[in-house]
């Protein structure tokens, strides 16, 4: 679907360009973005910026969702998880590989391709591939093939257990380059843990898992990456310590990269003492102190993108008893308002430029990096190919959420106190979503 609209007086927010932070005009068509003087008056399609209140960037990218989609559609499913994507103004996301069947071959990935290409959805999926065959942690995946599918990375969908099968992977792939995902979570240190250990689990009487649970399967896996070379990524880290181990990492030269929640910005520990369900997460909310590291984290590069860790659940699995309900929150729409957010709470001095120029690194720039494997634009004024993608948003303004996921695990009206900016639209090569209509 061809897109041919034009973008009044919005802000640019495109770091390195010459027109950052300008209020331009952009004529979008033909999958290229070009500055015009002036917008026609009897031009058919506009989106009016207000005079610069509206921004544009390259467009969002989550780098971890889940749909459920094969296998536990039930949960959510493409089309409304494409569209609670799109409502969050995120034009891009990378699906998960733990589906059933896992996604281990050609036609897995094709299969996901197709059914997110169906979706009236303007946003675009990408897969992950396994890094074993079937997720059984032995033998690697048809690595080449999975690449040549589309894959944008490969991941067991949580913690790499053998060193022998991350070695391997990274070794293998050093030539193409693709990240290799592995959640750094060491589970049996403490068995069948609900949240972080500490004063507030201990009150609760419930098992909790510590921050060296963390850090100990993160040194290892920067070990092994340091003896093998390659491109090692973890999706979601939570601890002080864990931000300064990859500081130094990416010090001495390694290529690792990282990722964070945009909850684990907001939340902590002690907002689980009243047994909130929706806040029951792994890897877990930590310390106030740990919270306090990660923004620094976003703020200072050392954290690479944010994402939503979207896994959304069904009424029937996720209303009962607290030690029942699997861990998970549906909040691929919240990422954008409750990052914003957290972002202004850290540093109430800085310009909103600033924080609008780290959004920018941990949406947009920072996720290619991770996933595009060279082949995604870094500017959205050269754009390759169908891969065309803008998000207009505002960084300040009352925010609602749409509710497009249809899962039970969203957060709560009360959070959205804490969210800041509004997602107004996005633009991809599948097409044009403005997402307030009201908008002028």
């Amino acid at each position: 679907m061809e897109t041919n609209l034009f973008l009044k007086g919005v802000r640019v927010v495109e770091p390195g360009h010459e027109n950052h932070n300008a209020v331009c005009h952009l004529h979008i068509a033909a999958g290229r973005v070009n500055l015009v003087p002036v917008v026609p008056d009897d031009a058919p399609n506009v989106w009016d910026g207000d005079n610069g209140r509206l921004c544009v960037s390259l467009g969002w990218w989550d780098g971890q969702v889940d749909f459920g989609e094969p296998g536990a559609e039930e949960r959510e499913g493409m089309d409304t998880g494409l569209a609670a994507a799109a409502a969050g103004g995120v034009t891009n996301v990378v699906h998960v590989a733990s589906t059933e069947p896992c996604v281990d071959s050609q036609a897995d990935v094709n299969f996901l391709l197709q059914q997110a290409q169906r979706s009236p959805s303007p946003t675009q999926l990408h897969p992950l591939g396994t890094l074993s065959r079937g997720r059984a942690g032995q033998v690697l995946s048809d690595m080449r093939e999975l690449l040549a599918a589309g894959v944008a990375g490969f991941s067991e969908d949580g913690s790499v257990d053998s060193p022998e099968l991350l070695r391997r992977a990274l070794e293998y792939l050093q030539p193409m380059n693709p990240p290799v995902l592995a959640q750094p979570l060491e589970s049996s240190l403490h068995r069948d843990p609900l949240m972080h250990e500490g004063l507030t689990s201990t009150m609760m009487g419930l098992q909790g898992t510590p921050a060296e649970a963390e850090t100990m399967r993160l040194k290892r896996d920067l070990d092994i990456l340091r003896y093998t070379g390659g491109h090692l990524h973890f999706p979601v880290i939570t601890t002080a310590a864990a931000c300064e181990h990859i500081r130094a990492a990416k010090n001495e030269g390694l290529q690792v990269t990282c990722g964070t929640t945009a909850f684990h910005l907001l939340c902590t520990d002690e907002d689980l003492a009243g047994f909130d369900a929706t806040l029951k997460v792994m890897p877990p909310f930590r310390t106030p102190k740990d919270r306090q590291a990660l923004c620094e984290a976003v703020w200072d590069g050392t954290i690479d993108c944010v994402v939503s860790d979207h896994k959304p659940w069904s009424l029937e699995r996720h209303d009962v008893e607290f030690m029942l309900v699997p861990f998970g929150m549906a909040g691929i729409e919240w990422t954008f308002p409750i990052l914003n957010g957290a972002l202004a709470r850290f540093r109430p001095a800085a310009k909103e430029v600033e924080r609008a120029e780290v959004i920018w690194r941990v949406l947009a720039s920072g996720p290619r990096r991770v996933f595009g494997g060279g082949h995604s634009p870094q500017t959205m004024f050269s754009p390759s190919p169908g891969n065309l993608a803008l998000t207009v948003f505002s960084m300040d303004g009352p925010w609602s959420p749409k509710r497009n996921s249809r899962a039970a695990n969203q957060p709560s009206d009360a959070m959205a106190a804490e969210a800041l900016g509004v997602p107004h639209g996005l633009i991809t090569a599948k097409g044009a979503l403005k997402l307030r209509p009201g908008d002028r």
